[in-house]
């Protein structure tokens, strides 16, 4: 009787007489409490990168700089396999060297939130960068602007305009209006003396470049001032205003296939980050060293290596890239060297 209330009131219960069962169970408790944390380290990042990327993009820039697959590949990558290579980390003698948790200790110390924001910091860096920044400075992801989409398009796509007839005999003056007497008044561009809505009057030393202006009313400009007091279009700008929404229309288009190259690299160099920073999630307790036991897990090795294989499936097989994740192949050195450095900023 006496050892059944013993076992009621005992925390821990040898159920083999062997003292070494304690500290095997000691051992596996923190084991599994660790690899949570682990695993909680590396969401948290994932999910604070993927938030504000995806926040700013929009917002910002208009774009979606992760779509809903592509959103759904990163789920996969920090749920399901995440869990799968972080939490099947064996016990190690280390842990038993770490002073025992406490009952109410939270589950992310403050360790592990510098980590999180290190990292995190560092992949929102080179996401921004991506994002905003190599379509100004590198050629390869450069963006045309609308300017000079209007200028290369407006002659072609007016000239077929379906069956507004109008529009297709005026499409030339229409197009010059555009482009050269700095319209639309929305994204003003610099008027040239090719505008055929200029006046220039010839003097001694040539054109007076002090006459190439126009009113800063656009009615005004096209149609006289009688009707911009009377505030009606006349037919010129109601054919330059239909025309123009039409080049638009045909702009927003021609701006999603032109960002798919840098949100290709950007949705790219985010997986890898990912991949990189999943090694550094397997210590979290600012080790010196991240690669202690890393080819011990196969099951760890497995994942990274499945996991990189289907990006590189993702980016270069044709259909799957194109139609599916709607992504560019790539130039895989220009998609690897802002990731990998993650696994010092860890």
């Amino acid at each position: 009787a006496g050892t059944e209330v013993a076992k009621e009131a005992a925390d821990i219960v040898i159920l083999d007489d062997n003292f070494s069962s304690i500290v095997k169970s000691v051992l596996w408790g923190r084991a599994v409490f660790t690899n949570i944390r682990k695993f909680l380290m590396f969401q948290l990042t994932v999910n604070f990168v993927a938030l504000v990327i995806s926040f700013f993009g929009a917002v910002i820039g208009g774009q979606e700089p992760l779509n809903v697959l592509q959103l759904l590949w990163v789920n996969m990558i920090m749920d399901t396999m995440g869990a799968l290579a972080l939490a099947t980390e064996d016990p190690t003698p280390e842990l038993l060297n770490m002073r025992p948790y406490g009952r109410t200790e939270s589950l992310i110390t403050k360790t592990m939130w510098k980590h999180i924001i290190v990292q995190g910091t560092y992949q929102l860096f080179w996401m921004f960068f991506i994002l905003y920044a190599a379509p100004q400075f590198l050629s390869y992801y450069e963006i045309t602007s609308k300017h000079d989409y209007f200028r290369d398009h407006c002659y072609a796509e007016l000239a077929n305009f379906g069956s507004n007839v109008d529009i297709q005999t005026n499409g030339t003056l229409i197009c010059d209006i555009m482009n050269h007497c700095g319209m639309p008044y929305g994204d003003r561009f610099e008027v040239t003396f090719q505008c055929p809505l200029v006046t220039v009057p010839v003097v001694a030393g040539g054109h007076n470049v002090s006459s190439v202006s126009l009113p800063a009313n656009e009615r005004e400009a096209v149609c006289g001032v009688a009707a911009a007091a009377a505030k009606v279009d006349c037919a010129l700008l109601t054919l330059i205003k239909i025309s123009r929404e039409h080049l638009k229309k045909l702009y927003k288009d021609f701006e999603i296939d032109e960002y798919k190259r840098p949100l290709s690299l950007l949705f790219n160099s985010f997986i890898f980050c990912q991949l990189f920073n999943e090694i550094n999630a397997r210590r979290i307790n600012d080790e010196y060293t991240i690669f202690s036991g890393f080819f011990v897990n196969s099951i760890f090795l497995s994942v990274i290596g499945i996991t990189a294989a289907f990006q590189v499936c993702i980016i270069n097989i044709p259909g799957l890239n194109s139609s599916f994740f709607k992504v560019d192949r790539l130039k895989w050195q220009g998609g690897l060297p802002p990731p990998s450095p993650c696994v010092w900023f860890g």
